[in-house]
């Protein structure tokens, strides 16, 4: 009796001396041992977690939060909306913890409006910076909940024709067999290929191809009477390349047309650059100057960067990025992550990309087409691909990847093509309507002039034998 009656009631002992947890410091503070019980509850919450986590699930979330003006009770401390933002970027940090392939956006409702914060994305630290600067917005009006779901239905609506390719999708075709399949991942019953969809292969690339090759160098090439030096051939990838706000990307194609229309560029104020990538070290060019070429003209360097149309400041509003170099599929990855960082590096806000493919195109055929990605405007009043294309250009595939998860705004330009050989740009094959049609609607949108002329005299040497269309294709 004695001992129950110094046990005394539950709810009194769970509490008992709990003040002896906390600590002081030297200085008299008591945060430090503040900071090891929250570490020690989140730790413990890590370990009470539930282990059936499926880690390759895609999942597509909104997060709707209420910014009435009920949120300003203080009935939870300081008040209702900093707790729940509080709360919010926990969940954040563990839902992509627990789904590391999905996507997440926030919306917000106020004033019987619903207004998006972040697009669908899979960079948690955007999220989560989004979430505190709503601490400082105010709260107001009554919410809307029909006007939140009806905002959020319309973007995960079109995820069948977006999440995949970005150019539209009815179902998952094996590019082998031709067998259509509800959903990815999945290995083909037919062939028993594995197939993947653009997000899981752009949130996987890292771990699926290895890294680019170490170059061998002996004690001569990097030391100098005692001191280390860089070597001439390391330096392009260390060289500080600074892009403009908008760049217009021009790769070597089935035609190289686009490529060629911006070597024609016709404008007295250029800079040529160029990076290294020992990706495509040693790699011929695809185009050559002709016998016509004049001391002025463009260089043709395998990778080509050309800035123009500078401002006051000597900052230039345009950049054109040239790979005039062919590009196999194992390989085109890396070339598309670097640009994708440099694009990130220079807080490109606009990037063009031309390209001349293959398409099955049913009904009406277009000479160009535009699709928009990332929230960019369009830069024509082209109508974009129809939803059933498939795209089998492995560049092109890897750079929509890696701009969709970075989140780079960026725009295709398509122009439907047959694969040209080699020669100079002409009416017979088509490419030189091609050139002259990229150099239009550069010039529509940007001002800039170019010489169909100095394009045509271009010498393309053809594609090579053992470039083949991407493995993987996406519906």
């Amino acid at each position: 009796m004695a001992d129950e009656e110094q046990i005394g009631y539950r709810w009194e002992t769970e509490y008992e001396k709990t003040w002896e947890a906390l600590v002081e410091d030297e200085s008299g503070s008591l945060q430090a041992s503040v900071n090891d019980l929250v570490h020690r509850s989140k730790r413990r919450h890590l370990l009470e977690k539930i282990g059936n986590i499926r880690l390759g699930m895609m999942r597509h979330l909104f997060l709707i939060i209420d910014m009435s003006s009920s949120m300003n009770d203080q009935d939870l401390k300081p008040s209702r909306i900093i707790t729940t933002l509080k709360l919010l970027e926990q969940f954040v940090e563990e839902y992509f913890d627990q789904n590391p392939i999905s996507q997440l956006g926030i919306l917000v409702t106020r004033n019987k409006r619903a207004e998006k914060v972040t697009e669908l994305g899979g960079n948690p630290r955007r999220h989560i910076i989004a979430l505190q600067n709503l601490a400082g917005k105010p709260c107001q009006g009554e919410l809307s909940l029909q006007n939140s779901l009806e905002m959020a239905l319309q973007t995960l609506s079109h995820l069948d024709s977006k999440t995949l390719q970005g150019f539209g999708s009815s179902g998952y075709f094996c590019p082998q067999c031709k067998s259509k399949y509800c959903e990815l991942p999945i290995e083909c019953n037919v062939c028993g290929l594995t197939l993947v969809s653009a997000p899981h292969l752009a949130r996987s690339y890292h771990h699926l191809f290895p890294p680019e090759p170490f170059r061998e160098l002996l004690t001569a090439d990097i030391m100098t009477d005692g001191n280390v030096k860089i070597p001439d051939k390391m330096s392009g990838n260390n060289k500080r390349v600074t892009f403009a706000p908008t760049v217009i990307l021009a790769y070597t194609d089935i035609t190289a047309a686009a490529s060629r229309a911006v070597f024609g560029l016709e404008e007295k104020d250029v800079v040529y650059e160029t990076i290294d990538l020992p990706t495509l070290e040693g790699a011929p060019p695809a185009c050559i100057h002709g016998a016509e070429a004049k001391p002025e003209n463009a260089p043709m360097d395998p990778i080509q960067i050309i800035n123009c149309k500078f401002d006051q400041s000597k900052m230039p509003k345009f950049t054109f990025i040239i790979i005039n170099t062919y590009m196999v599929d194992e390989k085109s990855h890396f070339v598309a992550r670097r640009i994708v960082e440099l694009c990130a590096d220079s807080g490109v806000l606009n990037l063009v990309v031309l390209s001349s493919q293959r398409l099955d195109i049913k009904g009406p055929v277009h000479r160009l087409y535009e699709n928009v990605f990332c929230g960019m405007t369009p830069v024509t009043q082209r109508p974009a691909l129809p939803g059933d294309i498939l795209i089998s250009d492995a560049f092109l595939n890897n750079l929509i990847q890696i701009c969709s998860v970075e989140w780079q705004p960026f725009t295709c330009l398509t122009a439907p093509a047959h694969r040209i050989g080699p020669g100079q740009a002409n009416n017979e094959d088509g490419s030189l309507q091609l050139v002259q049609l990229f150099q239009s609607t550069i010039a529509d949108f940007s001002g800039l002039q170019f010489s169909d002329k100095l394009s045509s005299s271009l010498m393309y040497k053809g594609p090579l034998e053992d470039v083949v269309p991407a493995s993987l294709m996406y519906a």
